[in-house]
């Protein structure tokens, strides 16, 4: 018996038109798509010359509540002075834009890890 979580998701995450016209209006170019997820997109957007992650929540995503609670965790943790800078976030385009953080994926970092210690430690 073959398990669910061994299907791959073979989605491409688009913007939604709502999305598209509120990156727009507050003059955000969208640049690439930098991941994906089961319930949101990540994408590299500009303005004004900086960068920017524009997490973009799916039209069918299956985490209604997933965007409000990630900006009050992200407001939580900036409190703190840790974690990506939340800059701005529009509840009704289902958008919140935050600091573009450069470096490996989690992906990368765990596939180059010869240290099993650190690795149980990361997962």
């Amino acid at each position: 018996m073959r398990a669910l979580y061994s299907i791959p998701m073979l989605f491409v995450p688009k913007l939604s038109p709502v999305q598209k016209e509120w990156l727009h209006a507050h003059a955000y170019e969208v640049e690439n798509l930098l991941a994906k997820g089961k319930s949101a997109g990540v994408w590299i957007v500009k303005k004004n010359g900086k960068h920017f992650a524009a997490k973009c929540e799916h039209e069918k995503s299956p985490r209604r509540q997933m965007l409000e609670r990630e900006v009050l965790q992200l407001q939580m943790a900036n409190a703190l002075g840790i974690g990506p800078q939340f800059f701005e976030a529009s509840l009704e385009a289902r958008i919140i834009i935050m600091e573009l953080v450069r470096g490996k994926t989690f992906r990368d970092f765990v596939r180059a890890c010869t240290d099993k210690k650190i690795l149980q430690r990361a997962v």
